[in-house]
């Protein structure tokens, strides 16, 4: 029976190609068959979840797949999940009762807020927008002053773009990544997953190295995750 497996089309948009010859690595060590499902756009992935048996999943949907289906977590990477906060070129100095835009419910906009708070940053107005490109316009155009981008969406930027602004911050928290996520039905599964990604052989060590990964390691709980997240929507609802 082969494991139907939802990945995050914001890392397999780019790179599909790396992530099917990861996925045959792990079929071949699991004894599995692992059948990712490529996934265009998130409103297509989130539209997967009632059917998927295994998920690659950014932390906030990780989230939503234990609280929606009671999925269970596997492992997470060093390629954590980090933000870039920026201006308009030309533009930097005080961020204290600027407008700050973002995506809302996003990790990155929780670190991001978190981080501000950190820097003892206050008295800031926070504007949403439906997209991280547009989040980049709203800041050249003028209508926030400060923006936030998950680091590998500012990774991809073209010149052109990053010639129109300017990073204030670039966070190496490491606290969080994207997560291997297995369902209730397909419990049975998880330690044999994590097994082949705790213990990859040097073919698998390169297949991940292109993915941006060097190194797995298991997760068990999500409760620090969660509490994370309250804590900055908490800080969010303030402003």
């Amino acid at each position: 029976m082969s494991v139907k497996v939802g990945v995050c089309p914001h890392d397999s948009s780019k790179n599909w190609s790396k992530w099917l010859d990861f996925f045959l690595y792990l079929s071949k060590k699991t004894g599995e068959n692992l059948s990712p499902i490529l996934s265009p756009n998130f409103e297509h992935y989130w539209s997967i979840f009632p059917t998927i048996d295994l998920a690659y999943s950014n932390p906030i949907d990780s989230l939503a797949l234990e609280e929606k289906r009671g999925f269970l977590p596997v492992a997470g990477n060093d390629n954590y999940d980090e933000v870039v906060i920026f201006t308009k070129k030309g533009r930097s100095g005080e961020i204290s009762g600027k407008k700050v835009g973002c995506v809302k419910d996003q990790f990155a906009t929780f670190l991001g807020i978190k981080i501000l708070r950190d820097m003892g940053v206050s008295g800031i107005d926070v504007k949403y927008y439906d997209s991280w490109q547009n989040v980049v316009s709203g800041v050249v155009k003028g209508e926030v002053d400060v923006g936030f981008l998950y680091k590998d969406f500012y990774d991809q930027l073209s010149n052109l773009s990053r010639r129109e602004i300017e990073v204030l911050h670039v966070s190496k928290s490491g606290l969080f990544s994207h997560l291997f996520m297995v369902s209730p039905e397909r419990k049975e599964l998880r330690d044999k997953l994590l097994g082949a990604l705790l213990e990859l052989d040097e073919e698998g060590k390169k297949l991940a190295e292109n993915l941006g990964i060097r190194r797995f390691y298991e997760v068990s709980s999500l409760e620090e995750l969660r509490r994370f997240v309250g804590e900055s929507k908490a800080i969010l609802s303030s402003h």
